[in-house]
């Protein structure tokens, strides 16, 4: 009766470790299946934001994936007594990410799977690279939408007008470091890579 009695309790265990382990196989299948499920809806966003130039307006105003749009602006200010010399206001800044990110992202990843090495698939620098001034008053500062500024107020009116004080060129690429300037020499180095230089005649 031992034996028959023990035979009973091992065939028990057996039937209640297949069950366990059926269960713990459907919550791990389970498990893959959400987490593919939130993977795909990610690529679908992501590439839906890209396609709609990377604006948030088709989110229906519900701000899911980005923060409210800021008013954005470069102001310029007396180094001795910190008045307002000049200020520039820019467009509310409302993508999801700076130039060059979104567009660049999955193939920064693929690279980065291919030649087996580490590196940041994303650039996230901040809204401006840090602005440098030319010795003529001129203030180059990057902008997270891709465009360099360059801004001078010539006429000292503490207002900037027209192509002679404010112009700018689309990188297509958020900014890390500050651009530079030598004698009759102006680079700049956008996070799409390579170097920019412009050169006096």
């Amino acid at each position: 009766l031992a034996l028959t009695s023990g035979c009973c309790c091992c065939r028990r265990w057996r039937r209640r470790g297949s069950s366990c382990i059926a269960s713990f196989c459907s919550l791990i299948l389970m498990f893959v299946l959400v987490l593919s499920s939130y993977v795909a809806f990610i690529l679908a966003v992501h590439f839906l934001n890209i396609q709609l130039k990377n604006q948030p307006g088709w989110q229906f105003g519900l701000q899911l994936f980005t923060v409210p749009p800021s008013p954005q602006r470069i102001i310029a200010l007396d180094a001795t007594t910190g008045a307002e010399r000049w200020r520039h206001e820019l467009p509310a800044f409302a993508a999801t990410a700076c130039a060059g990110d979104d567009e660049e992202l999955l193939p920064r990843l693929l690279s980065l799977h291919r030649n087996e090495t580490f590196g940041d698939p994303i650039c996230l620098p901040d809204s401006f690279s840090q602005a440098v001034i030319g010795g003529d008053g001129t203030a180059y500062v990057g902008y997270q939408d891709g465009r360099l500024f360059a801004l001078r107020d010539g006429d000292g009116d503490g207002e900037l007008r027209g192509d002679g004080e404010v112009s700018d060129f689309q990188f297509e690429h958020g900014f890390q470091a500050s651009q530079a300037i030598a004698p009759g020499m102006f680079a700049v180095v956008p996070c799409g890579g390579g170097v920019w230089v412009w050169k006096s005649a």
